[in-house]
């Protein structure tokens, strides 16, 4: 699926992946795959599965999301789970804040904010306050 963002085609795809590394053992192996990703035709400026931390007593995974407040509104249903922190779990991923959302609601006018464009674990205070109430 090739829909636009800021006047520019970008390639959509199931290519985002999550993969464990073994230091000692200097093997690879993918825990997660088949998870939304989004890349200009190039494969330039690839957003998807951003980063992942350990916490809480579970680890916990950012799907980004480029472009505008209606990127998201583009995309298939597979799509609908970019711009969020999901709680992995062996039931698998488990959404648990929509940053992108957020974002939309609270600067409308404004222009989406760096968490619309590209999920980031370091969140802003006011983002942060938010994220904590809910």
């Amino acid at each position: 699926m090739r829909p636009r963002t800021q006047g520019h085609l970008v390639c959509f795809g199931l290519s985002g992946a999550l993969t464990a590394v073994d230091l000692q053992g200097h093997t690879q192996t993918r825990v997660l795959t088949d998870l939304p990703s989004l890349a200009n035709p190039d494969g330039s400026s690839a957003t998807g599965p951003s980063d992942i931390s350990f916490g809480h007593r579970a680890p916990w995974m950012t799907i980004g999301l480029g472009g505008p407040s209606t990127t998201r509104d583009l995309l298939p249903p597979e799509g609908q789970g970019m711009g969020k922190l999901y709680r992995l779990s062996a039931q698998g991923l488990a959404a648990v804040a929509d940053f992108h959302a957020y974002e939309v609601a609270n600067n409308a006018g404004r222009g989406v904010g760096r968490l619309g464009h590209r999920v980031q674990p370091e969140l802003g205070g006011r983002d942060r306050q938010a994220a904590r109430r809910r």
